[in-house]
């Protein structure tokens, strides 16, 4: 793949995640926020690079040319980094060591279940196009 190819698909992946990140944030400020304006300027422009590192994530992830443990383990690290680094510090939220522990732990577990979702949603579409 060129770099052309490689910049289109890393942007493409990256506005795909912004939009995300950015509706999840807001829906879930009005969920469990007083305050309508939780999502802040500042916080809306920090999504961005939050999502490239998880566009380029993805891309690491599916490049054949690195073992697949080691692909998870990358793809695990650059995300929770993008969302420490991005979303959380940024937010201002201040913690102990334990509570940092618990949402690290939090993170984790999610990140994982939804890895296996996916996992089990791709072998079942793949089951499918196989039975045709």
């Amino acid at each position: 793949m060129n770099s052309y190819n490689t910049i289109k698909v890393w942007m493409r992946g990256a506005c795909f995640w912004y939009t995300l990140i950015s509706l999840g944030m807001l829906i879930f400020g009005l969920m469990f926020s007083n305050n309508a304006n939780n999502v802040t300027t500042v916080s809306f422009l920090l999504f961005f690079p939050c999502a490239l590192c998880i566009s380029a994530a993805g891309m690491l992830c599916r490049n054949e040319k690195i073992g697949k443990g080691l692909r998870a383990l990358l793809h695990y690290l650059i995300t929770v980094f993008a969302f420490v680094i991005f979303i959380w510090l940024p937010s201002g939220a201040t913690a102990t060591f334990p509570f940092i522990l618990l949402l690290l732990l939090l993170i984790t577990a999610i990140y994982w279940l939804i890895r296996l979702a996916l996992h089990i949603l791709r072998s079942f579409i793949k089951r499918l196009r196989e039975g045709k």
